[in-house]
């Protein structure tokens, strides 16, 4: 979550001032990378297979899915992707795009039905 909204920052403050050195790198540094494994290990991983997602963890879910995608993690991000099914949060989603565009490109390119 500290990281979409860290991104969220940076990018409006660069409006009108032109590309900030190494943000295309934001999602994919080794740093970044590192966190969102972790997290997916210590939360989902730890899940039973076939549990479903309780309604509360949807937000937070959407955030992680979102890492994912974005730091080209694609096993993990197809994983999450298939928890989430149809439920997409507009945030974190509309701060890199339009959301509904992105959750449905991302699923379909994933092969997530």
């Amino acid at each position: 979550m500290a990281r979409v909204e860290e991104y969220r920052y940076i990018a409006d403050g660069a409006l009108g001032r032109g590309p900030v050195r190494g943000f295309d790198q934001h999602w994919k540094h080794e740093l970044a990378v590192t966190e969102l494994r972790r997290t997916h290990a210590r939360w989902i991983g730890e899940r039973e297979p076939g549990q479903p997602v309780p309604p509360e963890e949807i937000g937070d879910l959407n955030f992680l899915a979102h890492a994912a995608c974005y730091a080209g993690q694609v096993e993990i991000a197809r994983e999450l992707m298939g928890l989430l099914g149809t439920r997409a949060a507009w945030v974190p989603w509309a701060y890199t795009g339009d959301p509904e565009e992105q959750f449905v490109r991302f699923r379909e390119g994933l092969g997530v039905e």
